[in-house]
């Protein structure tokens, strides 16, 4: 995309590529979230958002990245309660706002 170049920028090792998501790349992972990505008999996230039909899971799963699209996130967006540790994070405010200058 001319007019966005952020869609360009890419930080690559050799075992890791870090960019924005492509539209083809959203749908694969909704289907991802739509089979489901754990255990059922347990809930790893604060939010119970994987009980959700599949359906609604790839959904709200493009709606998540469309939303963070438009609206942006930065650090301070979150907050941990605690001793930092896989999925203990929150957001002080989700889903974030416009950003306001001044």
């Amino acid at each position: 995309m001319r007019h966005w170049p952020l869609f360009a920028l890419k930080v690559t090792t050799p075992r890791l590529e870090l960019r924005l998501p492509t539209l083809n790349d959203l749908d694969a992972l909704a289907d991802r979230a739509a089979e489901g990505v754990h255990d059922p008999a347990g809930m790893p996230f604060g939010v119970p958002w994987t009980d959700a039909p599949p359906d609604e899971r790839a959904r709200s799963t493009v709606q998540v990245h469309w939303f963070v699209r438009r609206y942006g996130i930065s650090p301070g967006d979150y907050r941990a309660p605690g001793p930092v540790r896989p999925g203990a994070a929150g957001t002080r405010r989700w889903p974030p706002g416009p950003r306001r200058s001044g």
